[in-house]
């Protein structure tokens, strides 16, 4: 006579071994490409898609810069056909990078650029590289959102703020970026502390364009920053000061 035990136990033993098997002809058709339908008809589908930009006027880098702790910061880097030894300017925002360097669906730099925080015409006519990155925490970035967060100090215990995002993405920039001359100006619409470096002034914000050469964070000297440029002031002091500084 079969004890209840054994049955259970062949049953069990059964049951597992069709599972097994099941699974392995599940992965083997899964690793089968699928047949056409139609095959006198075939997809003009191509298995991998490559959009074609040759004809662009400039190329789109999407690329997660690291900082300091092994958080990565979400990045749009647009660097212009053919540029060579070329400044950079750097903005950090909270309102999307993916947004603001997609203003248009085009082959030319100008219409993508047109909107929001983009000195447009200067950056097309000078040739320089133009970063958006997406601050901490913020759309495709890793790490913690704190709006207005203080930098390191009693207010902030974490190794990290603003100043350093600012410094260890410009570090990244100076070194990945076979296109520049090493200069990256830093330029914002919003607070000074947006932009991640003192720049010498009381106000929360400033009223005219101001380039202020090689700042530092707590003894650092960044070495690839050439300028800050801040708020909204008239586009010929934008130019001459960039044109001083990268």
């Amino acid at each position: 006579m079969i004890k209840r035990g054994s049955l259970h136990r062949s049953a069990g033993i059964i049951g597992t071994a069709a599972a097994l098997l099941l699974a392995a002809s599940g992965a083997v058709l899964a690793d089968e490409a699928p047949k056409p339908l139609y095959p006198a008809y075939p997809s003009e589908t191509p298995d991998k898609f490559t959009p074609v930009s040759d004809s662009y006027d400039f190329t789109l880098r999407d690329v997660m810069i690291p900082m300091r702790d092994g958080v990565k910061l979400h990045t749009i880097i647009l660097v212009p056909k053919g540029a060579a030894h070329a400044g950079t300017l750097l903005t950090r925002t909270p309102y999307g990078a993916t947004e603001q360097t997609s203003h248009a669906h085009s082959s030319h730099l100008g219409p993508v650029l047109h909107g929001y925080d983009n000195a447009t015409d200067v950056i097309l006519e000078e040739g320089y590289i133009r970063v958006v990155q997406d601050i901490r925490g913020k759309y495709g970035s890793e790490g913690d959102y704190v709006m207005n967060r203080p930098l390191h100090g009693p207010q902030n215990p974490t190794p990290v703020d603003d100043a350093t995002d600012t410094y260890d993405t410009i570090d990244w920039l100076v070194k990945n970026l076979p296109e520049s001359n090493g200069k990256v100006g830093t330029i914002a619409k919003l607070l000074k502390r947006r932009l991640g470096i003192q720049v010498g002034n009381d106000d929360d914000t400033l009223d005219t364009w101001q380039v202020c050469q090689d700042r530092c964070h707590r003894g650092e000297r960044v070495d690839g920053l050439a300028g800050v440029v801040a708020s909204v002031g008239h586009e010929k002091y934008l130019r001459s000061d960039l044109s001083k500084a990268i």
